[in-house]
């Protein structure tokens, strides 16, 4: 779609935890055991008055990415440091993602 509505991931037990609307496409990747997102670039842009992230792409330590939405000109990469990766997530939502940051944790 336009933008991002909903960031998620699944536990290993099944368990999913998710952050934002309930609209979209969904699109997933699954890990191996041994592979880790350690890189995540967002762009943002203005939907209704309020700031929206319009594109989100996540890549993993094995330089598979899992992307959605449309990039815009205001876009930042964060970057796990080395030995860690992204593990969560936190930000506001309404019916779409409007904020996001990152949980890291050792691998």
């Amino acid at each position: 779609g336009s933008r991002v509505d909903q960031v998620s991931l699944t536990l290993g037990d099944g368990q999913v935890l998710s952050h934002g609307g309930t609209g979209g496409t969904a699109a997933t990747l699954t890990l191996a055991a041994d592979e880790h997102v350690t890189a995540a670039r967002l762009c943002q842009g203005q939907k209704d008055g309020r700031t929206r992230i319009f594109s989100a792409a996540f890549t993993t330590d094995q330089g598979r990415t899992l992307a959605g939405g449309t990039a815009t000109s205001d876009c930042v990469t964060r970057t796990a440091p080395p030995g860690w990766q992204i593990a969560g997530f936190h930000g506001r939502t309404g019916e779409e993602v409007d904020k996001i940051g990152f949980v890291y944790t050792k691998r």
